[in-house]
């Protein structure tokens, strides 16, 4: 490892150049985005539809531990423009940026620490060919690191457990990830949608104390997805699976993932009278993950698995009040499997169950231009099963509160 990154003066010297470097990237990367989207603008027809819209979506999360002093927060506020044109037979053209501000503290005495700031900026776009039977696509994405992706001292305690928050980093390096697909409609209602993406994951520095750099591992992407529709009626069913390469720290790989395997399958059935309810689920699992060993010199793989299988379930239901409001009731139950770990290892993974029922309220205003506002309480369980260094079981509770308004343009 380069010690030379644990003096101060170096480490203040390269996060200065990295956040230069990263404006930079942002500059780019918005004219050759905005290169790429106003020539777009030319593919025209007759029945073209063309819309423009802002979305601003907050969302704040609370959590304490039940018995005990742990406690944090989390407010999350993305702001996402989006460009849409349709042209049937032709080419379709969806473009989107995204970013938004967070504030996230842990309040755990003991391991308090707060980040706020910005976070990493998203822009995508998609491109989908709809001139012949079936529909292929390609797009590309960028993660433009605009966040924090150095954390130094207390702001280390800011990261969060992901079942508690929603943000897990706050910023990383640049990322590229193109992806291709087609859509192919079939006998009446059918479709089936393939896909293959790979993101090519850039190096940063997660540890601004220790300044070791990161090289998180690329990922590649594919799925098949298979959907049944009428007009009261979704039902849909697909497999993803998801391969990562190693990841390096300070060139050496140090850590790979095993293989993810995720099938999901959804219902959404609406009624004569405007109600409706949805009805799904996912379960995903992983296998074997590898890591350094001093002895052998490289990574290997572990003799157990210290993964878990994971199953999501959520049921909704959405009453119409009238022709511009409706509330909605929902819950989602998330498991968590014990791995298969010795209860013994520092690896052990306890089962882990949560529950989080919520209410829901939509309202549509405007005349010509219909925008809208949601508005989404949470309230939720969770509960780690003891282990030999827990003795008991670890319960948290805590709330999400999210606002949403969609403004078209």
């Amino acid at each position: 490892m380069n010690l030379v990154f644990l003096d101060g003066g170096l480490k203040k010297n390269q996060r200065e150049i990295r956040l230069s470097n990263h404006k930079t990237m942002f500059v780019f990367m918005v004219m050759v985005l905005f290169g790429v989207w106003l020539p777009a603008k030319s593919f025209s027809a007759q029945n073209a539809s063309t819309t423009t819209s802002w979305n601003v979506d907050s969302r704040y999360y609370s959590w304490s531990e039940s018995g005990g002093d742990g406690k944090g927060s989390q407010l999350v506020t993305p702001i996402i423009l989006t460009y849409q044109k349709l042209t049937p037979g032709h080419v379709g053209i969806d473009f989107g940026v995204k970013t938004a501000y967070m504030i996230s503290r842990n309040s755990t005495p003991g391991a308090k620490g707060t980040v706020r700031g910005l976070s990493d900026t998203s822009v995508n776009a998609t491109f989908t060919l709809s001139q012949y039977k079936v529909n292929p696509w390609f797009s590309f994405g960028f993660n433009i690191p605009t966040g924090q992706d150095s954390l130094e001292g207390a702001e280390k305690n800011a990261l969060m457990d992901a079942n508690l928050v929603e943000q897990t980093r706050f910023g990383e390096g640049f990322n590229f990830s193109p992806g291709f697909g087609v859509t192919i409609p079939f006998a009446t209602n059918h479709v089936v949608g393939l896909a293959v993406s790979y993101n090519f994951k850039g190096k940063y520095v997660p540890d601004g104390d220790t300044g070791y750099n990161l090289n998180p591992g690329d990922i590649l992407t594919s799925s098949i997805q298979y959907q049944f529709i009428t007009s009261k009626s979704l039902f849909s069913l697909g497999i993803v699976f998801s391969h990562e390469t190693a990841t390096k720290l300070d060139g050496i790989k140090f850590y790979r993932p095993g293989n993810r395997l995720d099938a999901n399958a959804g219902l959404t059935y609406t009624f004569n009278d405007g109600k409706s309810f949805s009805v799904g689920g996912r379960y995903s699992t992983v296998r074997k993950n590898e890591y350094y060993n001093f002895l052998a010199g490289t990574i290997v793989q572990e003799e157990d698995n210290s993964n878990g299988n994971t199953i999501l379930f959520y049921l909704s239901y959405n009453y119409p009040l009238t022709n511009r409001s409706a509330i909605s009731l929902g819950v989602d139950y998330f498991q968590r499997n014990a791995n298969s770990y010795d209860a013994i290892n520092d690896l052990y993974i306890p089962e882990r169950r949560k529950i989080s029922p919520d209410i829901g309220f939509s309202y549509l205003f405007g005349t010509k231009i219909k925008k809208s506002i949601k508005v989404k309480i949470t309230y939720f369980e969770l509960k780690d099963d003891a282990t030999p260094y827990t003795v008991t079981d670890t319960k948290y509770k805590g709330y999400n509160i999210n606002f949403s308004l969609n403004y078209p343009l």
